[in-house]
Parts: C-alpha cells; sequence; structure tokens
C-alpha cells in the first residue's frame, strides 16, 4: 500500500485494469448469481476456495489462458487479507460487489463484449451475453466439466504415447544388454570347456607317460638282476684264482728253496 491509500482505493486500482475488469465481467455473466459461482469455484465442498481452485473455476467460467500476474490481481481481490483460502462469506462479499456493479442489465446491454479487450490475450468458450434468468448452473458445470475431462484425457494419452516409446527404448536396450551379457557368458563358458579339455590332455599324456616308465622300469629290473647273477659268479671266479694262484706262488718258493742253499 501506498501511503495514505486504503484497501479498497487499492482494489479499485485493481478493477480499473482494463483486462483485471474483462476478467471479473466474464464471470459474473457467466454465473450471475453469488451461489453459483461459489458452487463452481468449491467444487470438491471443501468450504474454501484455495488459488489452484480460483484457476480451475476461471477455467470453468470460459476464461481458459490468461496470464498469471492477472490471475493473480482477481485473487487478491477476492483474498484482500493474503490468507491460503478464501471462504464463503469473503467470496460472498466481493462477488456481491461485482455483481451490482458488472450484472446489471443496463450494463449488459450498453456493453460490448468484455474479453474483446486489446490489453487481455484470453480465449473463452463462451462469449455470448447472458439474459437475465438464473443459468442451468448443474448442467453448465457438467458441459464444463465434461470439456476438461476430454482435455485431461488427451494430454493422458500423450503421456502414455511417450511413456510407451520411452518403455519400448528400454527394452531394447535391455534386450541388446542381455544379448551383449550372453555373448559374454557364452564366450566365458567356452573358455572354461578349453581349459578343461587342455587340462584333461596334459593329464593323459602324464599318465600314458607314467605307464611307460612302469613298464620300462619292470623290464630294466630283471636284466639288473641277471647282471648282479653274473658279477658274483665272475666274483667268485676271480676269487678262486686268486686262491689257486697264491697255491702256485707258494708251492713255487717251496721248490726254490728245495734247490737254492741257504
Amino acid at each position: 500500500l501506498a501511503a495514505g491509500e486504503t484497501m479498497s482505493e487499492v482494489a479499485s486500482k485493481i478493477e480499473d485494469d482494463g483486462a483485471v475488469e474483462a476478467i471479473i465481467k466474464q464471470i459474473v455473466w457467466k454465473w450471475s448469481l453469488t451461489k453459483t459461482a461459489w458452487m463452481v469455484m468449491d467444487a470438491d465442498k471443501s468450504g474454501g476456495v484455495l488459488f489452484k481452485d480460483f484457476q480451475r473455476g476461471l477455467m470453468l467460467s470460459g476464461v481458459e489462458r490468461v496470464s498469471l500476474d492477472k490471475v493473480r490481481m482477481v485473487w487478491n481481490l477476492l483474498n484482500p487479507g493474503d490468507c491460503e483460502e478464501v471462504g464463503y462469506k469473503a467470496f460472498k462479499l466481493v462477488f456481491s460487489q461485482w455483481t451490482r456493479k458488472h450484472g446489471s442489465p443496463e450494463h449488459k446491454k450498453n456493453m460490448s463484449n468484455p474479453l474483446q479487450n486489446d490489453d487481455l490475450e484470453l480465449i473463452v468458450s463462451d462469449t455470448t451475453s447472458r439474459t437475465g434468468n438464473s443459468p442451468k448452473s448443474s448442467k453448465i458445470i457438467y458441459r464444463n466439466e465434461v470439456r476438461e475431462l476430454k482435455r485431461q484425457l488427451k494430454e493422458a494419452q500423450k503421456a502414455a504415447e511417450i511413456f510407451k516409446a520411452e518403455w519400448e527404448s528400454c527394452q531394447t536396450l535391455l534386450k541388446k544388454d542381455q544379448l551383449q551379457r550372453q555373448k559374454e557368458d557364452a564366450g566365458i563358458q567356452k573358455m572354461i570347456e578349453d581349459i578343461k579339455n587342455e587340462s584333461l590332455r596334459e593329464r593323459e599324456a602324464l599318465e600314458q607317460q607314467l605307464r611307460e616308465a612302469k613298464q620300462t622300469q619292470s623290464s630294466i629290473e630283471p636284466e639288473s638282476k641277471s647282471e648282479d647273477q653274473e658279477n658274483e659268479l665272475l666274483h667268485s671266479q676271480v676269487q678262486a684264482l686268486e686262491k689257486e694262484l697264491t697255491s702256485c706262488l707258494l708251492s713255487s718258493e717251496k721248490v726254490l728253496q728245495r734247490f737254492v742253499p741257504t
């Protein structure tokens, strides 16, 4: 607030904004009655209107796109205390003022469509002037709810298509990863089999060498025994010859002693 300004003066300045005034007129022209407008804003029947509820209510009122700054300006008019939510009493107080200012037959007759303002970029679903009769609010709300649900359905379908594409991409990557792992596992398995086969061949070769060594040993042992026997025989013959030679020498000495004088 500027120095010396009251809340009513500030509100009056905000309402003088062409875009804000156009939004207010659209709400008033759309629902006319305070209770009907409240039913639209408080759709969940919680007894209070949050800012997000108010945004949804604007869309159901025929305002499908508007700058956020302008929406907050209108919200601040409904919520001068800057509370988290607006109750019915505060809503009725402000909306009644709007209906008195913008809802009379004279205003509706003399004013052009409020949404055709150069300062406001709006897309409206219904810009025709209303009659003085009370609207069939339940049917209007239902029709707007259906339109909103269809829009949400389209967005959900788009999101589902995006999710499906991402899921299929993930599945493709997963399959590639599985194939790569299978190839790696097959290579490792082949390596293990090759090592086993090589070990088996080496074992068989060693066993064959062992069998041949045993056979060679078996063939050498009899020859060794035969050689030992021959050696023993020769040794005994040598000993016999040595004895015989010794005996001959002794005999020779005796003969010589007999013929050689002492």
